[in-house]
């Protein structure tokens, strides 16, 4: 029983830190969002050991075992739901990075700067010397 609550508790952190992550996503501050992730993946790391440890081992569990699951459940469905929201937040702005590095792109290859037509015109004469 112990060990489900304490992974009930350790769900409850994860539901608060994905919280956090979909803000920080919004204002766009990708250090801290690496942070948050990095303590994120260390929770969940530790809710993978809890269910190694119940699954090899003979726990007993009394009455609320059913209700603790439950719980467990309901936070995972929330993470999951915040969690598609900040995936297709990411990858919206992820498109429009890669949008925008290409119109640089194209910029930088096709040297298409401010200048006016006489400026974009070849200085010099050409001499074909293979003909």
């Amino acid at each position: 029983m112990e060990l489900l609550n304490k992974k009930l508790s350790l769900m409850k952190e994860i539901y608060t830190l994905t919280k956090s992550l979909e803000t920080v996503a919004l204002n766009e501050n990708y250090e801290e969002l690496d942070a948050l992730l990095d303590k994120r993946k260390n929770l969940m790391d530790q809710v993978d050991d809890i269910d190694k440890r119940i699954e090899s081992g003979n726990y007993s569990f009394n009455s609320d075992k059913d209700f603790i699951k439950k719980e467990i459940q309901e936070q995972l469905a929330k993470i999951m739901e915040i969690d598609s929201k900040t995936k297709l937040l990411l990858s919206k702005k992820e498109r429009e990075f890669r949008r925008k590095f290409s119109e640089i792109d194209v910029k930088i290859k096709t040297g298409n700067y401010d200048m006016t037509e006489s400026e974009k015109k070849p200085k010099g004469y050409y001499l074909n010397t293979k003909s």
